[in-house]
C-alpha cells in the first residue's frame, strides 16, 4: 500500500510538471529556427538534381510547383555530371533550348559570326529567338562558366514580372556561387581532354569569423584546341566572394539580420573559334535549267 502511495505522488508531481517541460522544450526549439530571406535561395535548398524553389517566377523565393512559367533548374551537380562546362555543352540537354557552335544544335545561319564572336548568345529558346543571359537576374554580357556557378535557371517565355527584361525566347539566368559563414571547404579539379586540351579549376571557402564572416575565391583556366586547326580557346577567369553578418538583428526589432555580400571577376579569353556554318554557293542554281 505504501509502495502504490509513492507511485501515485510521482506521477501526479510528473503530470503538474508536464507543462513546464513542454514550455522549455518548445521555448528551445523556438530559438532555433531559422528563417531565410524571401530573396535568397540557399545552396542547402538544392539536393542532387532536385531544385524545388526559385526566384525565376516573382523575383522571391517561391516553390516550383506554384509558379505558373515553365522553369527549369538546372543545378551543379547535374552540370558537372554531364561534363558540361558552358552554355554550348550545357543547352543541348535542355528542354526546349537550341545552341549554336561546334557541339550546338543548330546553325543559326541568321547570324552568320554569332558562334565565332559571341557563342553566349547565340541559343535559341521554343525555336523563337535567343534569351536574355542574366547573372544573378541582371542583364550581363559575361559568359558564364560552371566553375563559379552554382545553379542555372532557364524561364523559357517571356515573364513580365522580371522587369521586362526577358525576350520573347525567355531569360537564361546563371547565379554565381557565395561565401558561407558556417564551414570551411574547397576542391579542386583538373580535365585532360584531346589535341594536348586541359582544363584546371579551384574552388576554395575560408570563413574568418566564424558566423560573421567569411570569403570563397575561384580560379579557372581553360585551353581547349578544336580538330579544326588553328582553332583553339583559352579561358582565364578569377572569382571572389565576400559575406559579411552586419547585425545578427534580435526579436521584435525593427531590422532583423542583415547581411553585405560583394562578388568581383576577372578575366580574359583569348580565341580563334571554328566556323560550324559551312560554305554555300549562291550561283549553281542560276545555272540550272528553269522548272515548270
Amino acid at each position: 500500500m505504501k509502495s502504490n502511495s509513492h507511485n501515485w505522488i510521482i506521477t501526479a508531481g510528473l503530470l503538474v510538471l508536464s507543462p513546464f517541460f513542454a514550455l522549455a522544450q518548445e521555448e528551445e526549439e523556438e530559438a532555433e529556427v531559422y528563417e531565410l530571406s524571401p530573396f535568397v535561395i540557399a545552396e542547402s535548398e538544392i539536393q542532387g538534381y532536385l531544385a524545388t524553389t526559385t526566384l525565376a517566377g516573382t523575383r522571391i523565393k517561391t516553390n516550383l510547383k506554384d509558379v505558373g512559367a515553365s522553369i527549369s533548374v538546372l543545378t551543379s551537380e547535374f552540370m558537372e555530371d554531364l561534363g558540361s562546362t558552358d552554355a554550348s555543352t550545357l543547352l543541348s540537354y535542355t528542354l526546349g533550348t537550341e545552341v549554336g557552335g561546334d557541339q550546338g544544335t543548330y546553325a543559326g545561319q541568321t547570324v552568320q559570326d554569332g558562334p565565332r564572336t559571341n557563342p553566349q548568345f547565340h541559343q535559341r529558346v521554343r525555336g523563337l529567338t535567343s534569351a536574355t543571359l542574366t547573372r544573378g537576374f541582371f542583364r550581363t554580357s559575361i559568359p558564364y562558366d560552371v566553375y563559379n556557378t552554382s545553379s542555372v535557371t532557364i524561364n523559357r517565355g517571356p515573364n513580365s514580372l522580371l522587369f521586362g527584361i526577358g525576350t520573347a525566347g525567355g531569360v537564361l539566368d546563371s547565379s554565381p556561387v557565395r561565401a558561407s559563414v558556417s564551414d570551411d571547404f574547397g576542391q579542386a579539379s583538373v580535365r585532360l581532354g584531346e589535341r594536348s586540351s586541359t582544363r584546371m579549376s579551384f574552388n576554395i571557402n575560408k570563413v574568418l569569423v566564424r558566423d560573421r564572416l567569411a570569403v570563397r575565391v575561384a580560379g579557372v583556366r581553360d585551353d581547349f584546341n578544336y580538330q579544326q586547326r588553328p582553332a583553339h580557346e583559352l579561358d582565364e577567369r578569377l572569382y571572389g566572394a565576400l559575406q559579411a553578418v552586419l547585425f545578427e538583428g534580435s526579436e521584435g526589432g525593427v531590422l532583423g539580420r542583415t547581411v553585405f555580400r560583394a562578388s568581383y571577376e576577372d578575366g580574359e579569353i583569348d580565341s580563334n573559334r571554328p566556323n560550324p556554318v559551312p560554305q554555300t554557293s549562291h550561283l549553281t542554281h542560276l545555272f540550272e535549267p528553269p522548272s515548270y
